[in-house]
């Protein structure tokens, strides 16, 4: 007769056998020592990926940064995904997830702030950074590839030197082979300096006038990014707002602190916050 298996026991999650003080004094010391190191707010995920793939942070490590960097905002501010999340999506123990964030945040690779201890929404917030040496290098790396551009001339007009160098003995691709045999007074013929496409690119004889069109349209470009990013501060900001009064309202419990710490990402201050509880009672 064949017995049946035992039922499988459940895991039981991890036990943190320290106290509440030796987890807030960790907390404060990886936060020094990340300020030590210069952790230095990036604010763009994709040049965070490109300087955390090219650091000489171990394999665990990148695991996690990139996993954390998956979340949130493009920014890389405000971002709060569960340790389980963590663990799940990089295929980690909750342990070991805890421990390379700490690693992070000692290098200067994150940093984190608790909101809402003792809440229902109690979480942990937080920030992509990198070590300030690593910022230098990559300022230093890009300062160096446009000196080189400005100082090679056919890099600046976007050829190679080979390029140039044929383009100037070599007939146009794309023009016809008899075009030289064919009548000079035929509109249709396309000459050897001729180009067989319908865009025609212009031809400035003058180097200055060339500069003066790029220097116009550079400053057309940057008011166009001025205004969107203005355009941008005023939605971002009326969206704070308007999300600070539905929790001044639906949540009263919460307080002033509380209500600016949420909606950091808006620039919400505690002022503000105390301006619109009070006409919500008026």
């Amino acid at each position: 007769m064949e017995t049946a298996a035992p039922p499988a026991r459940a895991r039981k999650p991890p036990v943190n056998h320290k106290s509440q003080a030796q987890r807030d004094a960790e907390w404060v010391s990886a936060k020094q020592e990340g300020i030590r190191n210069g952790a230095t707010a990036v604010g763009d995920k994709y040049l965070y990926l490109r300087l955390v793939c090219n650091s000489k942070l171990p394999a665990m490590q990148k695991l996690v940064a990139h996993t954390v960097c998956t979340h949130g905002h493009k920014n890389g501010q405000r971002i709060f995904p569960s340790v389980r999340v963590l663990a799940t999506e990089s295929s980690l123990a909750e342990r070991s997830v805890c421990k390379q964030i700490d690693a992070l945040v000692r290098a200067g690779w994150l940093s984190r702030e608790r909101a809402g201890r003792g809440k229902k929404w109690a979480m942990t917030i937080y920030s992509l950074m990198v070590p300030k040496v690593m910022l230098d290098a990559h300022s230093a790396e890009r300062q160096s590839a446009r000196k080189t551009t400005e100082t090679d001339p056919a890099r600046a007009d976007g050829r190679s030197a080979r390029d140039s160098h044929e383009g100037a003995d070599s007939p146009v691709d794309g023009a016809d082979s008899g075009a030289a045999r064919a009548d000079p007074s035929d509109v249709n013929v396309l000459t050897e300096r001729q180009s067989s496409s319908s865009f025609l690119v212009p031809q400035f004889s003058n180097p200055e006038e060339c500069a003066t069109l790029v220097a116009d349209l550079r400053n057309v470009l940057q008011k166009k990014d001025e205004e969107q990013a203005r355009q941008q501060a005023i939605e971002r900001r009326n969206t704070g707002l308007s999300r600070a009064r539905t929790l001044v309202t639906q949540q009263p419990g919460f307080t002033d602190t509380e209500v600016a710490r949420i909606l950091q990402r808006y620039r919400i201050s505690v002022e503000e916050v105390k301006a619109i509880r009070a006409e919500a009672a008026a």
